[in-house]
């Protein structure tokens, strides 16, 4: 009851907020949007979704997926709606990718192989209202939003340590684990309670019309975004398996407790600079999601007059080709890097309706 209140009580203010001052454009409006942005080059997405490690493999030390669905009512310069989104980031060494493809295919793991293995995961499913403030001064174009994000899922923690594959039935060596959850999905720990955790983010969008033919549009999401959690379950723990132990049994000690925790996420950055031509607009951009980068470069015309500008964009580093169809009430863009979709490690997709 008391989580509800406190649910209630951001929402009023939030909404209260938006009636304390006047509008320089008194029109209703309403918009919705949904963004989602997945990749994995290690392994194709859907084969990490499924948990079957299957495919073609590559080395690599990141994985993400980062989705977001809005809905909103418009009045003047302010914007109030709510907001549901679902994450997964997720950092590991190359060994620990190589490690866990060749277990999940049943391959042998090389034999007397020192390996260094790290995994860190931040996952998380939130919801809630957010109130956005849009204005604009000479040739730029600001936005502003404050979300308010409640959830009942969390995963956050690292595993990291040192093995040696002495041979393909004899592991050696030492894993530590420190990590916070709502479902215990390494040592089966019972978990009868449900989680609460909320918190804040900060998300500001700049564009800036530099000249009559460049155009700077900036975007950084995600500013301050943490989690507050109450009594979420906890575990650390040592494993360490080696020749000294009795018939090579592993041996595991640790603790396992309810802590209260502030789970952090970092920003997610997105720049876009477009320069008109004669044909059309050249642009070039990158995305910084889960502390990498993804950088772009497309064209951009309009199509049936002024309705809508038709795009093209191409990713060099993960080969992914985006194209885009946008107009002033509604647009879609889907970027993908192979023709298969199963097979893909990239996919992008934007989607919005304004009235």
């Amino acid at each position: 009851m008391q989580n509800k209140n406190k649910y209630s009580y951001v929402s009023i203010i939030l909404l209260s907020l938006s009636n304390t001052v006047s509008a320089n454009d008194n029109d209703w409006r309403f918009e919705t949007s949904f963004s989602s942005y997945s990749n994995s080059e290690v392994v194709s997405i859907k084969s990490i979704a499924d948990d079957t490690w299957e495919g073609d493999y590559k080395d690599a030390d990141s994985l993400f997926t980062t989705n977001r669905a809005d809905m909103g009512i418009g009045y003047g310069n302010w914007l109030v709606g709510g907001a549901m989104r679902y994450d997964y980031f997720g950092h590991f060494s190359k060994d620990t990718g190589r490690f866990f493809y060749l277990d999940k295919n049943d391959q042998s793991q090389p034999d007397n192989t020192d390996l260094d293995l790290l995994l860190d995961v931040e996952h998380t499913f939130a919801s809630g209202p957010f109130i956005q403030y849009n204005n604009s001064y000479k040739s730029l174009n600001y936005s502003v939003r404050l979300n308010y994000w409640q959830s009942d899922q969390v995963l956050s923690g690292r595993v990291s340590g040192q093995i040696n594959t002495a041979t393909d039935e004899n592991y050696q060596g030492q894993l530590d684990f420190d990590y916070y959850y709502e479902e215990d999905t390494i040592f089966d720990r019972e978990t009868p309670d449900t989680m609460y955790g909320d918190g804040y983010s900060l998300d500001i969008g700049l564009n800036w019309q530099a000249t009559p033919d460049l155009n700077i549009a900036l975007d950084i999401k995600d500013i301050g975004y943490a989690l507050n959690w109450d009594r979420v379950y906890h575990t650390q723990a040592t494993l360490v398996r080696g020749e000294d132990k009795k018939n090579n049994q592993a041996s595991l000690s640790g603790i396992e407790n309810d802590l209260d925790y502030k789970q952090r996420f970092n920003e997610q950055v997105y720049l876009q600079v477009d320069y008109q031509i004669s044909y059309g607009t050249v642009l070039v951009g990158n995305d910084y999601i889960n502390s990498t980068h993804h950088w772009f470069t497309g064209f951009k015309m309009p199509v049936w007059g002024d309705f809508a500008d038709a795009s093209i964009s191409i990713y060099p580093e993960t080969r992914a080709i985006k194209f885009g169809l946008e107009g002033k009430m509604v647009g879609v863009s889907l970027g993908i890097n192979k023709a298969k979709f199963t097979d893909a490690n990239t996919v992008i997709l934007n989607m919005y309706f304004k009235y």
